[in-house]
């Protein structure tokens, strides 16, 4: 059973990621284009430049041919957003899959540690005898007998 909720986990993580990957190629794409540039100065005219940020997403500011600052359309914006959005519950769903995962490993480490043949063996092993310990000894490659 708990290996079939291991590869629940995996193919979980497999499908965040390429989601993850599709919305970062949406990105990508968002910002392949080139910007267009236009200077503060032409910002009194900026209805002007409206029909440009709406059909390119975003244009670069610039003061002395230098670039300034971005300026973004509401559209380009709220998908930057939803991108955002979707990427933090991604994260959060796979940090939840290992808290779980730990979870499990750690609850299957417990019980084998809190069995009968575990407590058994410590039972065992304070209660032996001088004579039963030295009969049982190995040295290490450092050690005499």
């Amino acid at each position: 059973m708990i290996r079939t909720e291991h590869e629940g986990i995996i193919a979980g993580k497999a499908l965040a990621v390429l989601e993850a990957e599709s919305l970062l190629d949406q990105a990508r794409y968002v910002m392949s284009e080139p910007l267009e540039k236009i200077s503060v100065t032409e910002l009194r005219h900026m209805k002007t430049h409206m029909d440009l940020l709406n059909s390119k997403g975003a244009i670069q500011l610039q003061i002395h041919n230098k670039p300034a600052a971005v300026l973004v359309s509401t559209n380009h914006y709220e998908m930057m957003i939803a991108i955002t959005n979707r990427l933090d519950e991604i994260t959060k769903r796979l940090l939840r899959d290992d808290i779980q995962q730990a979870g499990s490993d750690f609850d299957a480490m417990f019980q084998q540690y809190t069995s009968k043949a575990s407590r058994d063996a410590a039972d065992s092993l304070f209660s032996a005898s001088g004579e039963d310990l030295a009969s049982s000894f190995e040295p290490g490659k450092t050690e005499k007998k």
